[in-house]
């Protein structure tokens, strides 16, 4: 890694060169600049499969844990909406039990009676979604590990080198993105117990929020924010060195006590 930074950096190969030249063999002076053209021929695509992998490897370390916690956050949001209706509707729910035909109140206000039982019982059925929901990804996940290495093998037993190793970094997103799919629909859950017991019982559904297309949402701009992020730091060395001296302060002290005879293309001394 050392060598192929050096490598791979203007600065070093010139300096590298220069003391080649003083040191009285030429030939590592040749080595670097091959080394320095093939490093910056090789780079481009070393880095494209360096994030071909490092991307599948985020999101399964970061954004595929994350996606539980994004779903109830987004229950929890729906719950609140749905508590302050209620507040704001109960004044006018009690109207509406009121009749002019003489026999008091009776129960003709039944979407108030669903707005309750929602506000009292979503918490505790968002639980059992959760308790669930990890249930169920925990046992498609376990039968994604057993059975993907075997398509995978029929995909790939066909091809040759350059096209499987394609085919292998083809696959990797497709496992992550099978996992993702997975957790999206098994934590789905978390809003389809709160919304279908409520219609079991003649009730409607109380979601405020959709929670497919808000964990959707929220996993997008992450993995925006992170690529941002890793073209930033990911960078073309030339541009790193952008403003900086190609010549080291060594090299000055080296050529100024060779009495400022060398002549470099770089930094020119005479006397």
């Amino acid at each position: 890694m050392g060598t192929a930074s050096v490598l791979s950096s203007t600065a070093g190969t010139i300096n590298t060169g220069i003391l080649s030249m003083m040191a009285g063999q030429p030939e590592g002076a040749v080595a670097a600049g091959i080394g320095h053209i093939a490093m910056q021929f090789f780079s481009t695509p070393i880095m494209a499969g360096c994030m071909a992998m490092l991307i599948p490897g985020l999101t399964l370390a970061f954004v595929l844990p994350m996606v539980p916690y994004v779903m109830w956050m987004a229950g929890i949001a729906s719950w609140l909406i749905l508590l302050c209706e209620a507040v704001v509707a109960a004044p006018l729910w009690m109207l509406a039990h009121m009749t002019l035909n003489g026999e008091g109140l009776h129960g003709n206000a039944r979407q108030g009676y669903a707005l309750l039982f929602d506000v009292v019982f979503r918490p505790t059925l968002m639980l059992f979604g959760l308790f669930f929901g990890y249930f169920v990804f925990d046992a498609m996940s376990w039968l994604v590990h057993q059975t993907f290495g075997v398509a995978a093998g029929f995909a790939l037993s066909h091809g040759w080198l350059v096209s499987n190793f394609l085919g292998m970094l083809l696959l990797v997103w497709m496992f992550v993105l099978l996992h993702m799919i997975l957790a999206l629909a098994s934590f789905r859950l978390i809003a389809i117990i709160p919304n279908r017991v409520p219609q079991i019982l003649g009730f409607g559904g109380g979601e405020r929020i959709d929670i497919d297309a808000f964990s959707r949402d929220v996993a997008a701009v992450g993995m925006a924010g992170a690529m941002q992020n890793m073209q930033r730091a990911l960078a073309p060395q030339e541009r790193q060195n952008e403003g900086r001296e190609i010549i080291s302060p060594q090299m000055k002290k080296m050529v100024a006590s060779d009495g400022g005879k060398l002549d470099t293309t770089m930094n020119k001394t005479t006397t």
